[in-house]
């Protein structure tokens, strides 16, 4: 539960960037990359839904904006790899054909991979709009749920993650999101265990004066 978000962060690092550039600029860029934007694409894949999963195992059971957070989480499950994948893998399959072809077979392929980023209207950006706003809504749900029970460590730092990788998840938003998220878990790995000793110590009173005694003698 922390190693996958810092992972993803990592690999997240080397994804290119799209600001600024024109589709013919940024089909050039992907394509300098060769092999590695498929390989790229093909790791991150099953760290998505982990991702999902995380925020789904700290979610308190009973709570309306938990319930609010789990559906949220099931469309980004499903949503959010299919846009990957289509975008990421497909657009590295054609990638690899691409560099087979001469000049004019390139120039006949290009707009096919622009249309896979920059159409408004086709179907990877409606996935990535629905995918970004699930996880957006799942995170933010998820951190009101958390607030009162496990305080502000664990709630903003989810607060932060819905919101990046809400707006993209190439650099700067995805690694900032992932590294955010695994301070949440990390923050509730803390919670949980101060949660257990204060059970212990609340169901057996020597506990406390037992550990205090054994303190002391060492």
């Amino acid at each position: 539960m922390l190693v996958a978000p810092l992972l993803i962060g990592s690999l997240l690092v080397l994804h290119p960037n799209a600001i600024g550039l024109s589709p013919e600029e940024w089909v050039q860029l992907i394509a300098s990359f060769g092999q590695r934007f498929l390989v790229l694409h093909i790791l991150m894949l099953p760290l998505w839904p982990v991702l999902g999963l995380i925020v789904f195992w700290m979610l308190p059971h009973d709570r309306t904006w938990s319930r609010v957070s789990r559906i949220a989480l099931v469309a980004y499950v499903v949503l959010y790899p299919a846009f990957d994948s289509l975008v990421g893998i497909g657009t590295g399959v054609q990638l690899g054909y691409r560099a087979t072809l001469n000049a004019a077979g390139q120039a006949v392929l290009d707009p096919a991979i622009q249309l896979l980023f920059f159409d408004p209207s086709g179907v990877p950006e409606v996935l990535s709009m629905a995918g970004s706003v699930a996880w957006t809504v799942a995170a933010i749900a998820a951190a009101v749920s958390l607030w009162r029970p496990t305080g502000w460590r664990i709630a903003v730092p989810l607060i932060v993650c819905g919101m990046l990788m809400g707006w993209g998840h190439t650099w700067p938003m995805g690694p900032l999101a992932n590294v955010a998220l695994a301070i949440a878990a990390w923050q509730f790995l803390i919670y949980q265990k101060r949660s257990a000793r204060a059970i212990l110590v609340n169901a057996h009173p020597r506990t406390e004066r037992y550990y205090a005694v054994e303190l002391s003698s060492n």
